[in-house]
């Protein structure tokens, strides 16, 4: 008689198992001294989630935002922003003109809407219209009846470059801050003079890396509106070796550069 009512009280319990009622977190039922613990059946919903509600999940949990980059390519043309006198106890020689000219390709990152920064690499060459140097005999001590027409200082530079990009006014005004290094792999000053009474000129070339300091380093600032931008840059170190020339070309440029990317 007991292990029939056993029996049966198993059975009921199972029938409450499989029963979709509701119940209670935790049910407990005495069968003899056996005590029985169960849980309700889980209960499967349908899942109603759209991809874009899954997409806005997966999104709202990686941290930070997503770090945009793009790539640029620069072409610049500038010259010294004004003439320049030598300070010096020389007759005077100075900068009639100068001109350069780059290619600059740079990688740029925007963490925010507000900020960039960059690396690149560039190619320039700088061309300095002097005036005066080859006559004060320090580069070579010429004839006082020499006529010197014609002395130019040529450079030749490959660099390294760190950019910093601050947008004013969304992306349609900006402000870059650039620290560039150069490396001279070709230097020359050279100069044409005519002795009188000849109809021929005389080209003198000099290279000595002694005199023309290979390595250059500056700072620039340029403000730009889509692809124009307007610069202004500054040399804080010599391109002459001053013990040997002390003398120094203009150290400030100017001009316009055109970016795309």
């Amino acid at each position: 008689m007991f292990d029939h009512m056993k029996y049966c009280s198993i059975l009921a319990v199972m029938l409450l198992l499989a029963l979709p009622c509701p119940m209670s977190a935790q049910t407990e039922i005495n069968v003899g001294k056996t005590r029985i613990s169960f849980h309700p059946p889980v209960r499967f919903a349908e899942n109603t989630a759209t991809a874009a509600d899954s997409l806005e999940i997966i999104q709202d949990s990686v941290p930070g935002r997503k770090l945009e980059s793009f790539s640029a390519l620069t072409f610049g043309i500038g010259g010294v922003a004004q003439d320049m006198t030598y300070k010096t106890g020389y007759p005077r020689p100075s900068t009639d003109y100068g001109f350069d000219v780059e290619i600059f390709f740079k990688q740029m990152f925007k963490p925010v809407p507000w900020y960039g920064f960059g690396f690149g690499g560039h190619i320039s060459a700088q061309t300095y219209r002097l005036h005066g140097v080859a006559a004060s005999g320090i580069i070579k001590q010429y004839p006082e009846e020499a006529d010197i027409y014609k002395e130019f200082l040529n450079y030749g530079n490959i660099g390294i470059d760190i950019v910093n990009r601050f947008y004013l006014y969304s992306d349609a005004l900006y402000l870059d801050l650039r620290l560039f290094g150069d490396w001279a792999y070709t230097r020359e000053f050279y100069v044409k003079y005519v002795m009188p009474g000849s109809s021929v000129s005389t080209l003198d070339r000099f290279k000595d890396g002694s005199r023309f300091l290979p390595f250059q380093a500056g700072v620039e600032a340029s403000l730009g509106s889509g692809s124009l931008q307007i610069y202004f840059r500054y040399r804080f170190t010599n391109m002459f070796n001053h013990s040997l020339i002390p003398l120094e070309p203009e150290r400030i440029s100017a001009g316009i550069k055109l970016e795309f990317n």
